[in-house]
């Protein structure tokens, strides 16, 4: 069985040996770690018709950071690889069927997993998703990192993080916590069986608690400006919104619980603004502003759950004593614009008849109104001729 053998300085006797030959990876362009983000509620890409094993593009710490941040376990593979030399055969097969192993497919969607080599490998193109449409990129033939230079400084700082007396067995997997220590590590120099390594990230998952795939950050990544800019701007419908999203991805991690606190914010504000227009309704020269402010909650809350209760507000607001008069007449007010609104346009298009059969129901119904003004003072002849009916009758 291979070993990774002793080293005073990780890798340095190994690499050595590789800086006779140029990586054929090295050239290659780096591919961003985390996947293209998209706005709530978008439509995601295709459904996986089953599990994608897709390694971490970054280094070891920002894999660890990574998985801290999704709240699940890291899974680091560690595979070395001396130029001219062949690998054994199990550890060879071990190294060739990573992207086929279903059962490290599965587990990587709760884990952060990195697959690290020092070896050198010719590149090959790979067709990925990218939210609803695939693209082709070149990778590294065999860990499908953008480069070998990738993987190569991973398995450099997994070598420094996890040696043994400055040995590491080949190949060697750790299972490494949300608490950066490791929970269990494979590395007696046997291939390890993937389904001991998924059985002991279960185990580890439950301890964490709830964790979210790749996607399921992106989302909530996503999601968390968007709340807190709509807080910031005092936009505390769409904050609601915004945080109700987050809680539709996640009930259990801390992003859950800062959308809760979220919310808990933006109905607070709800109250205190619901508070202040019901006492102006007690006004009546303010009775009409207070009305305003209603209808503009009952749109800013358009779609959440405070929707039916402002749509009550609205309605006893209408019927209060002290302010029912002077919300009828602006509501009187608000129907003459928008018939105004509907003469316009007809006689933009040319249609004058149909225009001025609405002109004439303003100033039948609505008089009095800036509308009806407006009306008199641009077709006066239309205005003589209603008011003579009017006398008439």
């Amino acid at each position: 069985m291979e070993r990774m053998r002793p080293h005073t300085r990780p890798l340095r006797p190994l690499l050595a040996l590789l800086a006779v030959g140029a990586c054929l990876c090295a050239a290659l362009p780096t591919l961003a770690s985390t996947p293209a983000t998209h706005s709530p509620q978008a439509k995601r890409g295709p459904a996986r018709t089953a599990a994608e094993l897709r390694p971490f593009e970054g280094s070891y710490d920002e894999a660890l950071a990574r998985a801290i941040e999704r709240n699940v376990p890291l899974i680091a593979v560690a595979v070395a690889e001396e130029n001219g030399k062949e690998l054994d055969d199990d550890i060879r097969q071990f190294r060739d069927a990573l992207f086929s192993t279903a059962a490290l497919a599965s587990a990587s969607d709760l884990a952060v997993v990195l697959l690290t080599s020092n070896g050198v490998h010719p590149p090959k193109s790979i067709e990925v998703q990218e939210g609803e449409s695939k693209t082709t990129r070149q990778v590294c033939s065999v860990y499908r990192t953008s480069s070998c230079q990738a993987h190569q400084k991973q398995f450099d700082r997994v070598y420094a993080e996890h040696n043994v007396e400055g040995e590491l067995k080949n190949p060697s997997v750790f299972l490494v916590g949300v608490d950066r220590k490791v929970a269990r590590a494979w590395n007696t120099g046997n291939v390890p069986e993937w389904s001991a390594v998924s059985a002991a990230q279960s185990e580890l998952q439950k301890k964490l608690g709830e964790g979210l795939s790749e996607t399921q950050f992106a989302d909530v990544s996503a999601l968390l400006p968007q709340g807190q800019s709509a807080e910031q701007n005092k936009q505390w419908g769409a904050a609601f919104t915004t945080w109700g999203k987050v809680l539709a991805i996640t009930q259990g991690s801390k992003y859950a619980a800062q959308a809760r606190q979220g919310q808990d914010r933006a109905l607070a504000e709800l109250d205190k603004a619901l508070a202040t227009a019901r006492a102006g309704l007690e006004q009546p020269e303010q009775a009409v502003e207070s009305y305003k402010a209603l209808l503009a909650l009952q749109r800013e809350w358009s779609g959440t759950a405070r929707e039916k209760d402002l749509g009550r507000e609205v309605l006893a607001a209408e019927k209060h004593k002290l302010a029912k008069d002077a919300i009828a007449a602006y509501k009187r007010e608000l129907e003459a614009e928008t018939i105004w609104r509907q003469a316009e346009e007809l006689m933009d298009a040319g249609n004058e008849k149909a225009a001025q059969a609405k002109l004439r129901q303003i100033l039948r119904k609505f008089a009095g109104t800036p509308a009806d003004k407006r009306v008199r003072e641009r077709f006066p002849e239309l205005a003589a001729e209603e008011d003579a009916k009017r006398s008439e009758g």
